[in-house]
């Protein structure tokens, strides 16, 4: 009987995980992510890409600006930098393979860049 018990109360556990698992992967997180851009002209410039309900928005501002500019329609180049840093967060196991999808398919459509092979 106690064998029993145990294992149903391990079974239950295990099922309790694997819903909170799905639940964490279900609701998708509001993610912000910058990085920095040098050069001779400009010196520093600095790009913000903020997530939030399935979109992204992109931002932008100079070392010396302390006003952070929208870009309304980002360049493929743009979208191409903040696909490698969600690439380099995933290997890490910091980031969702979703969003990257998202990206590569959004990339195929709009800019006719292919789509690299899965997980590189």
């Amino acid at each position: 009987m106690f064998f029993l018990k145990n294992l149903f109360s391990y079974e239950i556990a295990q099922q309790l995980v694997l819903v909170r698992k799905k639940k964490e992967q279900q609701v998708e997180r509001m993610e912000f992510h910058e990085w920095r851009e040098k050069s001779k002209e400009d010196g520093t410039r600095y790009f913000r890409a903020n997530y939030h309900a399935g979109n992204w928005r992109f931002s932008t501002t100079l070392k010396t600006d302390p006003e952070w500019e929208n870009i309304p329609s980002p360049s493929a180049d743009l979208w191409l930098t903040l696909r490698d840093l969600l690439w380099r967060r995933y290997q890490r196991k910091k980031g969702s393979w979703n969003i990257i999808e998202r990206i590569d398919v959004m990339l195929e459509k709009e800019h006719g860049i292919p789509r690299p092979m899965q997980h590189e």
